[in-house]
């Protein structure tokens, strides 16, 4: 890493770029207000409104994740492998099964798998300027498996209930950033051809995945319908990380 400007002069030591690093990404997450958490009411209003607590794991479907591994996949801090993990996935699965199993029953996100090893990776502008590096952390395979089980389960729930806007074409299974592209050049057509003026605006939050107030999203997750122990989980993975 070249050497970073600070006002108060030069930093050219790996140990302090390392601290002056570490010391921005904590400055840029919201120190969330939780005086003021707002009661959201249930999207679907109705005795009949669908619940998602529980979620069913399947060793088969572990297996099927594990062999798709990059085998390449940089290891978190546990040092686990994709390789070694590809060296037999049946009995991996196995395992994991159990220990998944255990975590659903529990409500809990191991707190091993809540640590990582954060990079910063370059975006664009100066080198030697911090507001130019964006954090990538490395957290344990084991555990990325286990979120992509959740995130699966999540995502088809929302789906299926139709909790999605029509128009939201980011992390959906079947949509895409072409797609929606498509759908802009379609309807300034539409308007061309009709003879009427088209208005667009672009918003781009800064930082803003590090930015989401945690307790502010449990609420509004929970008012879709995500309660028990699914909801404990998410907590628990967004909660002591390290």
């Amino acid at each position: 890493m070249p050497t970073l400007k600070t006002p108060t002069g030069d930093v050219t030591d790996s140990t302090d770029k390392a601290n002056l690093m570490n010391n921005f990404f904590k400055s840029v997450f919201t120190s969330e207000d939780l005086t003021t958490i707002p009661e959201v009411d249930f999207v679907v209003d109705s005795p009949e409104r669908p619940f998602l607590d529980n979620i069913s794991i399947s060793i088969t479907g572990i297996s099927s994740l594990v062999r798709g591994l990059n085998a390449h996949k940089s290891a978190g801090p546990d040092g686990i492998c994709a390789r070694l993990l590809q060296l037999s996935p049946d009995k991996v699965s196995l395992y994991l099964e159990l220990i998944f199993q255990k975590c659903v029953n529990e409500g809990s996100f191991p707190d091993d798998w809540k640590r990582a090893n954060v990079t910063p990776v370059f975006k664009k502008g100066s080198k030697s300027d911090t507001n130019n590096y964006r954090p990538i952390s490395l957290t344990g395979i084991c555990g990325k498996l286990f979120e992509h089980i959740l995130t699966s389960n999540l995502a088809s729930f929302l789906d299926t209930n139709n909790f999605f806007n029509p128009d939201q074409f980011g992390f959906r299974k079947n949509y895409s950033c072409e797609m929606q592209l498509a759908r802009v050049c379609q309807d300034i057509a539409f308007m061309l051809d009709k003879n009427r003026e088209s208005y667009m605006v672009f918003l781009d939050f800064a930082k803003a995945f590090d930015k989401v107030p945690h307790q502010r999203l449990l609420a509004k997750v929970r008012s879709y319908g995500i309660d028990g122990k699914f909801l404990k989980l998410i907590e628990s993975f967004l909660s002591n990380r390290s």
